[in-house]
């Protein structure tokens, strides 16, 4: 997720492996590559992150229209085994997650089922949030509401810490930052939270009556043909997947190398404690056509899809809509989670798409997916300034 998961101790088992970084060749589906001099300056660009943060395997995809394309795949999908990154492989997309439950809240409010100004206390939740009355919908969606991050809570760190495998209910989660104070008043700033979207989750299950993975089967997934993509309910990954890791150092472990080794941590937590915010599995395939749909617009009212794009000041020189992340005319979303590190980027102007699949995380460069894909739009546009 944005927010680094602090010190959630993962069980997993340790084994030393020697780090190697190789590009594999281009994408077989056609597309002109860019000039060689600017391919080998975004291979280099992330070459260079994943060594400095010891990050085993990745998958790039880039295409600018009428300029050109760079598809690839480096490094390892499975330190122990060997096995070569793939670029079928699926990854979990942390708050990439966010983007799916946001737009079926967003085809509710096309419904009038609920509308972007009710307030959570037009809900039945509990436990009951401080500032009820006045957090609206809209709120939860570009985080404006002010409410207490859930994960930033002592009790659930412990309790991850205790164990990781435990299944949490969205009102489990509601409960560690149900007795915070608010950052802010509601409407008053922004700050970052997962809590928003466990909110959103309840609120979708509330009013279709549903489970949140089947409406996100049954409105996207299954609509644009996603067949890698899901919300899973238990704790092993599914197919071919990549493996996620990360340092035995941030697990608490001392170990010869100083906690260097790389922890495989792909199973060892259950995803309840993401749920709407962060939990999904996915990969590139469908992650090009999502992040398509998802900033044209192709499954809301042209209406609601300019309300979605009407952005609020964040943080890291972006702007957040309704559930999307805006940079440098950039639209999408990164996604983080213990062994994962994603991004996907949309220019509905030039069309220009960028999406990165990291198998580590926590890193030393924070939100490693986010921060290389904003290395990468540098290389791309070397005049470009923040904010342009």
């Amino acid at each position: 997720m944005m927010k680094r998961f602090a010190v959630i101790v993962l069980t997993a088992v340790l084994f030393a492996c020697c780090l190697t970084l190789a590009a594999c060749g281009e994408g077989e589906d056609g597309g002109e590559s860019f000039p060689p001099e600017l391919q080998q300056q975004l291979e280099d660009t992330l070459n260079e992150i994943m060594a400095d943060n010891g990050i085993p395997g990745a998958i790039v995809y880039v295409e600018v229209p009428g300029e050109g394309k760079w598809e690839a795949t480096l490094g390892l999908a499975d330190v122990e085994t060997e096995e070569a990154m793939d670029l079928a492989k699926k990854f979990r997309v942390g708050s990439i997650t966010k983007t799916f439950t946001a737009t079926v809240i967003l085809q509710l409010v096309d419904e009038g089922a609920i509308s972007l100004d009710d307030t959570l206390a037009s809900f039945a939740i509990e436990p009951a949030m401080p500032g009820s009355g006045e957090i609206t919908v809209r709120m939860l969606l570009n985080h404006t509401s002010g409410l207490f991050e859930y994960t930033a809570d002592e009790g659930f760190q412990e309790l991850e810490d205790e164990d990781p495998l435990r299944k949490l209910s969205p009102e489990e989660l509601l409960a560690f930052a149900a007795d915070h104070e608010l950052y802010f008043p509601p409407g008053e700033g922004w700050e970052y939270s997962n809590t928003n979207f466990i909110l959103q989750g309840i609120i979708v299950e509330q009013v279709t009556g549903n489970p949140l993975e089947d409406e996100i089967a049954s409105r996207i997934a299954g609509v644009l043909g996603l067949s890698s993509t899901e919300l899973p309910t238990q704790p092993e990954m599914s197919g071919d997947y990549s493996h996620g890791y990360l340092y035995a150092r941030d697990l608490g472990e001392e170990t010869g190398d100083g906690g260097d080794e790389l922890v495989d941590v792909t199973s060892s937590f259950d995803p309840s404690w993401a749920w709407a915010a962060g939990a999904m599995v996915s990969d590139l395939d469908d992650l090009e056509v999502w992040v398509k749909a998802l900033v044209e617009g192709d499954l809301l009212s042209d209406a609601l899809q300019q309300e979605r794009l009407t952005a609020v000041e964040a943080w890291q020189g972006s702007d957040y809509g309704l559930g999307i992340a805006e940079y440098a005319g950039f639209w999408g979303h990164p996604g983080d989670l213990p062994g994962f590190s994603n991004a996907m980027m949309y220019d509905p102007d030039s069309g220009a798409v960028i999406i990165l699949m990291l198998n580590k995380n926590p890193n030393d460069i924070n939100f490693a997916g986010y921060a290389t894909f904003t290395q990468l739009v540098e290389v791309l546009y070397p005049d470009l300034q923040d904010g342009d």
